[in-house]
């Protein structure tokens, strides 16, 4: 449903999902490559945090709680008291 909704809010004309498939294939390596290069360069990448950051002025001073992660044992700083 979202596809067929999208057509109407972009003017866009209705592709069949073979249409869409046949659109993939046809892609080459170089033509994928040239994409990635071009949205995955480092000059475009953004980090995003949401919460305090250890050592700024006005934020807690304290250090992250060394906790234990699910999947291998071993310890990482977090904020988390568990996973």
């Amino acid at each position: 449903m979202y596809r067929l909704a999208s057509t109407a809010v972009y003017s866009e004309s209705y592709r069949s999902l073979d249409e869409v498939l046949r659109t993939v294939e046809a892609l080459t390596a170089d033509e994928v490559s040239a994409l990635a290069a071009e949205f995955f360069a480092p000059e475009r990448q953004t980090v995003v945090s949401l919460g305090p950051m250890w050592g700024e002025p006005n934020r807690d001073r304290r250090r992250p709680k060394e906790i234990k992660t699910a999947d291998t044992g071993g310890a990482r700083a977090g904020g988390a008291e568990s996973l």
